[in-house]
């Protein structure tokens, strides 16, 4: 199911191993619930719902965002050589240092009065985190009764 709307669990093996973790840290995040590091039964729920969030893999993130989205970004760009600093899920300098080695690495070039690394595009996220071959819609659910 996670692979099916686009989280990032990396082989389906049976194994609750670290990107299986990073994808229920981004369901519980797309669901707007308190982060834990297992699933809980509300949260099994709301998985095989038939308005489950999917994961868009490439939403463009920026200056100032933060969360578990920013985090896998941070956690991709160490992977790929760039020093992000920590991986703290803030969208702060170093990560802005980083992005911006990395626009430069792809050939990027800002538009208008955009600063280099502070926005993290669509193109940019995909050059990063590589081609993917599920859903990358979303349909986020506000509800917070979970």
């Amino acid at each position: 199911m996670w692979k099916d709307l686009g989280y990032p669990v990396g082989n389906v093996d049976g194994d609750y191993g670290d990107q299986t973790q990073i994808a229920v840290a981004l369901f519980y995040e797309a669901i707007h619930h308190q982060e834990r590091s297992y699933v809980s039964p509300s949260m099994y729920q709301r998985l095989f719902a038939s308005d489950a969030p999917a994961y868009d893999m490439y939403m463009p993130l920026q200056k100032g965002d933060k969360g578990m989205r920013v985090k896998y970004m941070q956690m991709m760009l160490k992977k790929n050589g760039y020093d992000p600093g920590g991986t703290d899920g803030i969208y702060g300098e170093q990560t802005i240092k980083a992005i911006a080695q990395f626009q430069i690495e792809i050939g990027y070039e800002p538009q208008g009065e955009e600063v280099p690394g502070e926005y993290a595009s669509r193109e940019l996220m995909q050059n990063l985190l590589g081609p993917t071959t599920v859903p990358i819609t979303t349909n986020v659910s506000t509800d917070t009764d979970l």
